[in-house]
């Protein structure tokens, strides 16, 4: 009877709203929706809330086109297209108002049939959250494996920082509490469509790849977080998007908090976290096995880890790549200067951005990993230029240490110096003149390149 009488009151108001969008519509669908959105702006200031009632009100227009188009007339079917579009118009509007853009619209998109959604009952308000299973599968399988399995039931928001983030999900109320569905820490996941914009839910932890059963809310827009900011230090993977009851994210951040370990002084627990999947415009309980799920999540993961290496093993290397090099310095007489395999430290740089030994780009460029190639250049090329004018004179008594050595201080002998070996170019009875070029100046260099990898 309950639902009959709901459907009753919907239909009214339903007709309602098309018979007055129908009597606005000669007059212009814009300035209908205006007056509107401007009696929604008398209710409330809050951005987040008016959008949040924008969203609603396109969710159920979008609905009724779907289920009701053939029936509708032409007529209706014009001002419901010129309504949706304006509504659409309003909510990108609002999204750039409160930061959003672009790069976050996949983000922001409201919840469609199959999509897994959570939700969370506290012992204050509700909490709604759109997980991306399809785009970081192995950070929300961890999250629905803890909720569904290990029964996290009872936990309390233990970390609350305003204009921050908002944390939970440890049973012992410490945020000690690490354990995950894989029963270890496991790597970081991250998609480039997901961002740590405001409301967004991301993983909590301390290190790279420390990813245990700790999770936040983004209070606000926090994307210094994402794992392509500098610096490459703890990098939050983002796994899902509060989607209903926004405001309730920053109900929680007001909370007076311990200043000593921003606990909350009065504790917001959380009673349930139900995992649903939307199908229909109905939420349907989802449970799944997760032994077999975890099996097939690892299964997939090495096929495309496979993919991935076989892509980058047939990838060549272009302009403005960032790769990593081990290289063997010699004269063409193959003597040894330098190598980047006895101290095993790659030589990493951008091809043709920072050419800092020239004939690296062009050398590297089409390379492909584990190819190996030979360059030769003349050190002038580099910066051993060999200059006349690069002499110093000494004093003889000054270098008594080498004659000790058994050294004649006369020309065409060298001098050997923690700095190189330097070449006396002629001598006097009281001094001595040394060429302080450098000992490879005028000689040829043969590099050794082997691309190692692509930095991406």
């Amino acid at each position: 009877m309950k639902k009959l009488l709901s459907l009753f009151i919907w239909l009214i108001i339903l007709t309602w709203f098309l018979s007055t969008v129908s009597a606005g519509y000669e007059e212009s669908v814009d300035k209908l929706m205006d007056n509107y959105y401007s009696k929604i702006d008398n209710k409330t200031s809050d951005l987040n809330k008016k959008l949040e009632k924008i969203e609603w009100v396109h969710n159920k227009i979008s609905k009724l086109i779907e289920i009701k188009w053939d029936n509708l007339s032409i007529k209706n079917k014009k001002i419901l297209t010129l309504v949706k579009e304006n509504l659409e118009d309003k909510i990108y509007i609002y999204k750039e108002k409160i930061g959003f853009n672009n790069v976050n619209e996949y983000q922001l998109k409201s919840i469609k049939n199959w999509d897994i959604v959570a939700i969370m009952d506290t012992n204050k308000w509700l909490i709604k959250i759109k997980l991306f299973t399809k785009d970081v599968p192995r950070m929300t399988l961890n999250f629905i494996g803890l909720a569904q399995n290990w029964n996290y039931n009872w936990v309390i928001f233990h970390r609350v920082i305003k204009n921050f983030m908002i944390q939970w999900w440890d049973p012992t109320w410490t945020g000690m509490w690490w354990n995950s569905i894989y029963w270890w820490k496991f790597k970081d996941k991250f998609s480039e469509k997901l961002s740590n914009i405001s409301w967004s839910v991301s993983m909590a932890n301390s290190w790279k790849d420390t990813n245990w059963s700790q999770f936040f809310i983004n209070e606000v827009s926090n994307t210094f977080l994402d794992y392509n900011k500098s610096p490459d230090t703890s990098k939050h993977s983002v796994f899902g998007q509060v989607i209903v009851w926004m405001e309730v994210v920053n109900k929680i951040a007001d909370i007076e908090t311990d200043k000593n370990n921003n606990k909350p002084t009065d504790n917001i627990i959380i009673n349930t976290v139900t995992i649903k999947e939307y199908s229909n415009w109905k939420y349907k309980d989802y449970k799944i096995d997760i032994e077999k799920e975890i099996k097939k999540l690892e299964a997939n993961e090495k096929i495309e880890e496979e993919i991935k290496n076989l892509e980058k093993k047939n990838r060549k290397a272009i302009i403005w790549d960032k790769v990593k090099v081990h290289y063997i310095l010699s004269l063409t007489d193959w003597e040894l200067i330098d190598s980047s395999y006895d101290t095993n430290t790659e030589f990493e740089f951008i091809i043709w951005s920072d050419d800092i030994i020239k004939g690296f780009s062009s050398a590297v460029k089409w390379m492909k990993i584990d190819e190996i190639k030979n360059i030769t250049i003349s050190s002038d090329e580099w910066y051993w230029k060999y200059n006349e004018d690069n002499t110093q004179t000494v004093d003889k008594s000054s270098l008594k240490s080498f004659v000790d050595a058994g050294i004649v201080l006369e020309a065409w002998n060298v001098l050997p110096t923690p700095q190189g070996d330097f070449k006396i170019l002629s001598t006097t009875d009281t001094e001595v003149i040394i060429d302080t070029n450098h000992p490879l100046a005028w000689k040829e260099l043969v590099f050794k390149i082997e691309l190692i990898d692509f930095v991406d």
